[in-house]
């Protein structure tokens, strides 16, 4: 009778603790895919944003002086306040994504800093709208660059402005020569 109790104690012990492991695993395999799941998400992100960035043309730095727009004209003015303020738009979203990545959350609000920085300065600052522009493109590639470092695998730093919407849109068109008229 001695065994049959022992074996009992033993297969209970065996099936208690089998079962308590299948469940933590079972547990921490949930976490584990949720933990990534979250990770995918702050990463689409993050590079949505950075990729917005990239083809708003007021935030072009290489742009030459003739090529960006007449700020000076109130009609200009206020699609690139619209653009900027579509950036904070879309980084305040971001943030709300990146809370367990503190480094890429800091660099987030110095966008959202950056952004209201300027569209506070250039309503007091009309002449030098141009210069506050470039500034801030400088300042959102500081940011989107350490944000790309900052531990986030799957960021592509691209540079705000970089990619114009024109080059994407409108293929390049063929020369057309004008015929003799005959």
């Amino acid at each position: 009778m001695g065994t049959f109790t022992s074996d009992l104690v033993v297969a209970l012990i065996g099936g208690f603790f089998g079962a308590g492991f299948g469940a933590g695993s079972a547990i921490l395999i949930a976490r584990l895919e949720r933990r990534s799941e979250s990770r995918r998400r702050m990463v689409a992100t993050v590079n949505a944003l950075i990729s917005d960035m990239s083809v708003r043309r007021s935030l072009s730095i290489e742009l030459q002086t003739s090529e960006r727009p007449d700020l000076d004209r109130e009609a200009d003015r206020v699609r690139t306040v619209r653009a900027i303020l579509g950036v904070r738009a879309l980084t305040l979203t971001a943030r709300e994504t990146v809370m367990g990545a503190p480094m890429a959350d800091a660099e987030l609000a110095k966008i959202i800093a950056y952004c209201n920085d300027y569209l506070e300065l250039q309503e007091c600052d009309l002449n030098g709208n141009s210069r506050l522009l470039s500034l801030l493109s400088e300042r959102l590639n500081d940011c989107v660059e350490r944000i790309a470092k900052a531990g986030l695998p799957g960021v592509e730093p691209i540079a705000p402005g970089s990619i114009s919407r024109r080059s994407i849109c409108l293929p390049e068109l063929p020369t057309v020569v004008p015929s003799g008229g005959n």
